[in-house]
């Protein structure tokens, strides 16, 4: 069984990261610099060398977030459906609507169940705009069935048709 062989740093590499580190860029679009580590190593090497946290830099929007915002463009839809329509995954629809909608980009105008008995999503549109708030959320008596004699009897469908015949005969 072979061990994974660690790769040292060099001095120069150390540079390379320190001035990375301090770009507003995100690292990602940087780390072709140093070819010989991974995104996961840079980062850890970053936070063991006591380099200052990221704050500040804004990550850039993929490729995706253009289709997705094309289709929003389009017509308004929930996360489950940009991502049906689009063929991104509902996971990086998730993330563009979350985006999105703390810069101000785009705006929830309903609410729709995806589910029968699941949470509301929001609707999204594209553009500024009021949020139309969240409704509550239906009582447990409400979502659940309600058992009538009918269901608890097997013969409960024939006995109130016939008491219905009955009643409509007299």
């Amino acid at each position: 069984m072979s061990k994974k062989q660690w790769v040292e740093w060099t001095t120069g590499e150390l540079r390379i990261l320190r001035e990375i580190w301090a770009s507003s860029e995100p690292l990602k679009t940087n780390v072709h610099r140093l070819p010989r580590h991974t995104l996961r190593s840079i980062l850890f090497k970053g936070r063991r060398e006591g380099l200052p946290p990221r704050y500040t830099v804004k990550s850039a929007y993929s490729p995706a977030f253009g289709v997705l915002k094309q289709e929003l463009q389009r017509a308004s839809n929930h996360v489950h459906g940009l991502a049906a329509n689009t063929g991104v995954s509902y996971r990086r629809a998730h993330e563009f609507a979350r985006v999105m909608h703390a810069d101000g980009k785009i705006h929830i105008t309903g609410w729709r169940k995806t589910e029968r008995n699941g949470p509301a999503a929001p609707i999204y549109a594209w553009g500024e705009g009021d949020d139309v708030p969240r409704p509550e959320p239906a009582r447990v008596r409400e979502r659940l069935p309600r058992k009538t004699d009918a269901s608890r009897n097997p013969f409960g469908q024939i006995i109130d048709y016939a008491r219905q015949q009955q009643r409509e005969a007299a």
